[in-house]
């Protein structure tokens, strides 16, 4: 969890995912990197293939109109954080839904 409280939050998050991807890469050797994952072998000794190294943001601006606990804020971050983790390799969501938007999507 991060906490901003500048204006330029969403640069900064936009900054923070560019400079992981020029940098998680050097993690890999040349072949993971052009296969776009690593392998590993699990418990059972079976071989499995994971996606290379990746970040997801989840993020919103918290606003004492629209939430009235944090039992509130710390949901609508849980859904944020799972909106993002939907996008492939680094990503940021920003959730600009409102409540009758998201009750409409749970419903559907």
């Amino acid at each position: 969890i991060i906490l901003f409280q500048s204006d330029d939050w969403e640069n900064r998050c936009h900054q923070l995912l560019s400079n992981l991807a020029e940098d998680f890469p050097l993690f890999y050797s040349n072949f993971d990197r052009e296969r776009g994952s690593i392998e590993t072998e699990d418990r059972q000794g079976e071989k499995r293939l994971h996606p290379l190294l990746s970040l997801s943001i989840g993020a919103l601006t918290v606003d004492s109109t629209r939430y009235s606990n944090h039992h509130e804020v710390s949901a609508a971050c849980v859904n944020a954080k799972k909106q993002a983790k939907k996008i492939t390799g680094n990503s940021l969501f920003i959730e600009r839904r409102t409540e009758r938007m998201l009750e409409e999507e749970m419903t559907t």
